[in-house]
């Protein structure tokens, strides 16, 4: 398995739990190779995460000129992390409706990606940032979500091996 994927598996088995009212909601985690083309809303919430690739412009990707035996490299990775929380139609339509649950979520979000053990070994999450939105899904197909996007920056140290 590819150090990549390992991030996503680690990724995926940190459970984001928040409460809304009185229930606690632990979303479920969809890695890269178990995304759908669309959700039912009985199936939300639902952590999606995504390749960079869907990122775009925004996949920024350090790529060292000169590698020599016995250094080491660090290799940062960026992962989409997106909460489809609720179909942006459903209800009234409005944030309001789903504004104090993304906040809930956003924070212990924060919390469950700062507070644990690093995902894979000589990794690190150097950056994150988040926000609330009306987020599409899939890309490019008009139809939204509103959810929270987290965009993490992991930062791979490899040994190079002459």
């Amino acid at each position: 398995m590819s150090r990549l994927s390992l991030i996503y598996a680690a990724l995926a088995k940190r459970e984001v739990s928040y409460t809304v009212g009185e229930t606690v909601v632990t979303p479920a985690v969809d890695e890269p190779h178990e995304l759908k083309a669309s959700y039912l809303p009985a199936e939300l919430p639902r952590r999606l995460l995504l390749p960079q690739v869907a990122y775009g412009a925004e996949a920024r990707q350090a790529h060292p000129t000169a590698w020599s035996a016995g250094q080491s490299v660090r290799v940062p990775w960026l992962v989409v992390d997106r909460l489809l929380m609720k179909p942006e139609g459903e209800g009234t339509g409005q944030f309001s409706d789903v504004a104090g649950a993304l906040i809930e979520y956003m924070d212990a979000y924060i919390e469950a990606m700062m507070t644990q053990a690093p995902l894979v070994a000589k990794t690190a999450i150097v950056s994150l940032d988040i926000y609330a939105a009306a987020l599409e899904w899939p890309l490019m197909s008009g139809v939204f979500y509103w959810g929270a996007e987290a965009v993490l920056q992991v930062e791979d140290q490899r040994a190079i091996i002459g």
